[in-house]
């Protein structure tokens, strides 16, 4: 009886100090992170403004994954496929059909993210497609606020 309860007493204080940094809320530096954890993507249309926009955004989903996207000063919710993120590449969608639209660079998503392994990624953008408020196509670039993801 004494042995099975210093074997039960023994594997008790295992599950206790198993438990890692961030699960804990101790030792939070020791926890990996993604540095920066998100990326403010802003489209940017050559004159005036724009009403929807089709943007692919790649990364190396080997060292980080899309953890959320959320919506930016564009009055419309960013649409993705999450299914696409776990190949490294997002498409983000949205439109909206305000009488009065914000002329110049608006910020249409905020994608976070979570850690997969160490390492160091390139993040771009392109445009895929982007139109005005008649829906005709009008040129423009997207503008990230990282190139580069880290994970330590």
């Amino acid at each position: 009886m004494r042995r099975l309860s210093f074997v039960f007493g023994l594997l008790l204080f295992s599950l206790g100090c198993s438990s890692s940094p961030k699960e804990s809320g101790e030792n939070e530096s020791y926890a990996i992170k993604v540095e920066p954890s998100s990326v403010v993507i802003t489209v940017v249309p050559e004159k005036g403004s724009f009403s929807a926009y089709t943007i692919e955004l790649s990364f190396n989903s080997s060292v980080v994954e899309v953890d959320s996207v959320e919506s930016g000063e564009f009055p419309g919710n960013p649409v993705w496929n999450k299914n696409l993120a776990e190949k490294g590449r997002i498409i983000l969608a949205g439109f909206h059909t305000a009488p009065e639209m914000a002329q110049g660079p608006q910020t249409v998503a905020v994608v976070k993210f979570k850690p997969s392994s160490f390492g160091i990624t390139e993040i771009s953008a392109r445009i895929l497609s982007l139109y005005d408020s008649d829906l005709k196509p009008i040129g423009g670039s997207v503008k990230l606020s990282a190139e580069t993801l880290t994970v330590r």
